[in-house]
């Protein structure tokens, strides 16, 4: 959720806070989704110039990545866990 550059980040701490999630991983999550949001808005002009696409372009191009990322994650989760209840 810190990838969506529209929510407030406090609203995700407070979530991560009521539903248990431990420092460490928080920290972790939340560390590695900002170094991606970051670098991702700060090049995307950059990457717009060299691809030659519009800024909707662009975002959309790097939400999409984001989706899929997320949803290979859950992918992976879900093969993992199936592999250990076998």
């Amino acid at each position: 959720m810190f990838i969506i550059p529209i929510l407030p980040d406090e609203i995700i701490c407070l979530g991560a806070g009521i539903g248990g999630v431990s420092f460490r991983r928080f920290i972790l999550i939340a560390s590695l989704s900002k170094l991606l949001t970051v670098s991702s808005l700060s090049y995307s002009v950059d990457l717009a110039k060299a691809l030659s696409l519009t800024g909707q372009e662009v975002i959309s191009a790097v939400s999409l990545t984001a989706g899929g990322l997320y949803t290979l994650s859950i992918l992976v989760k879900w093969v993992l866990k199936k592999r250990k209840m076998e």
